[in-house]
């Protein structure tokens, strides 16, 4: 009657980007806006996440990236943006699902926008 059984979470945290995506580089479909094409692009790194929406001057680093696998291709990513942030940055989240080696489905959690959570391909 003395014996306790103590249940453990199997889904951890890791450090870095997933392998999968490691050293990859994404672009979404072609936008016409005021006469320009202009399309998105989501570059993963070792550690590191550059994010550049459409219509946007310069790309959005997110550094300090953890990953935690959630199953079926999916991963969701978590880093801080130090750009015109606070002193400790800003937490940012993203959730990735990788369909195929040339297609992917990437949405920003933290600042949702029609130009951002949508299909990539490589």
């Amino acid at each position: 009657m003395g014996t306790t059984s103590t249940t453990a979470n199997a889904a951890k945290v890791h450090s870095g980007i997933p392998s999968v995506l490691r050293h990859t580089k994404w672009h979404s479909k072609k936008f016409h806006m005021s006469g320009m094409t202009l399309r998105s692009t989501v570059t993963f790194y070792n550690k590191t996440l550059k994010s550049n929406p459409v219509g946007a001057m310069n790309s959005t680093p997110t550094y300090k990236m953890k990953y935690k696998y959630l199953g079926h291709h999916t991963y969701y990513l978590v880093g801080r943006i130090y750009n015109n942030a606070p002193a400790g940055g800003m937490a940012w989240k993203y959730k990735v699902k990788r369909y195929s080696s040339h297609k992917m489905y990437f949405k920003d959690l933290t600042q949702p926008s029609k130009y951002v959570n949508q299909i990539y391909t490589r």
